[in-house]
């Protein structure tokens, strides 16, 4: 082997390495990774009925329907396969609702 083939494999290598790091990069700005508070709520955040779309004054069988109809509508505008960051999108709205109900409930 040549110094010349020696050094282009080289340059080829580290030139890769930098361009996977770039990549890896974008794609962990690009990440979604939502913080909840105890509740299940981000800060700035709706409030359980606003979640749920029922009133504050709501019924507890009010209550439970909205809880399970949108649940039903996130179950069904999940396709069957997810990249992971429809996937944290996906638990964070399950997340939310299911802290929406607990809160409602108790």
């Amino acid at each position: 082997m040549t110094t010349g083939e020696f050094l282009a494999i080289v340059v080829g290598l580290l030139v890769g390495s930098v361009a996977v790091w770039l990549l890896i990069s974008k794609i962990q700005k690009h990440s979604v990774s939502p913080t909840l508070d105890a509740e299940g709520f981000q800060d700035n955040d709706e409030s359980w009925s606003e979640v749920l779309g029922v009133s504050p004054e709501a019924s507890s069988e009010e209550i439970r329907s909205a809880y399970e109809n949108k649940l039903a509508e996130l179950v069904e505008r999940s396709p069957r396969i997810l990249t992971q960051q429809e996937l944290a999108i996906g638990k964070h709205s399950r997340d939310r609702l299911e802290a929406a109900y607990r809160s409602a409930t108790q």
